[in-house]
């Protein structure tokens, strides 16, 4: 019995920057705006938001491209959320990684 994959979140694009942004991402970013608001002021808001996105992005495209080399999820479902330049440098990382013990062990 194979055990079931976790859905891949669909893609929603940032506000900003029109990157790929998760859903999850998306709410945490509208609820930041509903907490500061009122209690900050709009520069510092704006900051908060900007820290808040770029940390999410970067936590899921490591989750993302931790789970690709581990085969829980196909090449294709990992270059939807990172990209295709994520994914090539992840391969490549992957390959020099198994190769380094090979290389100790012929020295």
């Amino acid at each position: 019995m194979t055990e079931a994959r976790p859905a891949v979140p669909p893609v929603v694009r940032d506000e900003l920057t029109r990157e790929p942004q998760s859903a999850v991402s998306k709410h945490v970013m509208r609820r930041l705006r509903e907490l500061t608001r009122g209690t900050a002021p709009a520069f510092l808001r704006e900051e908060m938001a900007m820290a808040l996105r770029v940390g999410l992005r970067r936590l899921w495209r490591e989750q993302t491209l931790g789970r690709y080399p581990r085969g829980e999820l196909s090449r294709d479902e990992a270059v939807e959320p990172v990209g295709i330049d994520w994914v090539e440098l992840a391969e490549r990382q992957h390959d020099a990684a198994k190769e380094d013990p090979k290389w100790e062990l012929e020295q």
